[in-house]
């Protein structure tokens, strides 16, 4: 379509920032197209075909970007990807692109922001970033510490209960054979709760 749409904005989001590098990306395209058109005339161009010639470059110059499907389905990401456009959806990468020669550039030369308050711009971000990061970080800890792993070993005593209960009800190859899924159980329990233990110490 010819208009941009921000769906379903997380309530701690604001669009602000997106929308100050489209508006700035709007004029400085803007100017860019007034200099083109003026550039024609100043050669003796009509002004009308001034106009109709400098779009009907803009148009072949924006073919990689056009896309008629939808937009929002991993089609297009696949599509993209294969026409060489960006579309990263990593947060420290995507801050990374504001202060891009070219990023700098357009904000520079449109009047929005200088080089030094998109550098305190980004830095805002962040910080803002980090912090959530960590806080989600002891979040998960917490939820796999006190919740997940508790459980999981709860299961795991039951197991080996049964496994010997199976010991003194059974000979013992027939007891080997029917608690073997058990055992199976019990190993891949301990592997699994040695693996979140190490991981949540070493994040958080």
């Amino acid at each position: 379509g010819n208009r941009f749409e921000f769906r379903a904005v997380g309530s701690e989001a604001n669009c602000a920032s997106a929308m100050i590098a489209l508006n700035a990306a709007v004029a400085e395209q803007l100017a860019r197209f007034k200099q083109d058109v003026d550039a024609l005339i100043e050669k003796g161009e009509p002004k009308i075909s001034a106009i109709i010639e400098i779009i009907r470059c803009y148009i072949k110059e924006c073919k990689p970007v056009r896309f008629d499907g939808n937009g929002y389905s991993d089609k297009w990401k696949a599509e993209a990807a294969r026409r060489g456009l960006d579309c990263e959806t990593s947060c420290p990468l995507i801050f990374d692109n504001y202060l891009k020669p070219a990023s700098i550039a357009m904000f520079e030369s449109t009047g929005v922001m200088t080089r030094k308050e998109l550098e305190a711009r980004n830095e805002v971000k962040w910080e803002t970033y980090t912090k959530k990061i960590q806080i989600e970080a002891r979040v998960l800890g917490d939820l796999a510490m006190n919740h997940i792993i508790p459980v999981a070993t709860e299961y795991q005593s039951k197991l080996i209960d049964n496994v010997y209960k199976m010991k003194e009800l059974f000979p013992a190859e027939k007891a080997s054979q029917l608690s073997a899924e058990n055992m199976k159980l019990i190993e891949e329990i301990a592997r699994r709760t040695i693996f979140i233990t190490e991981h949540v110490n070493a994040m958080v």
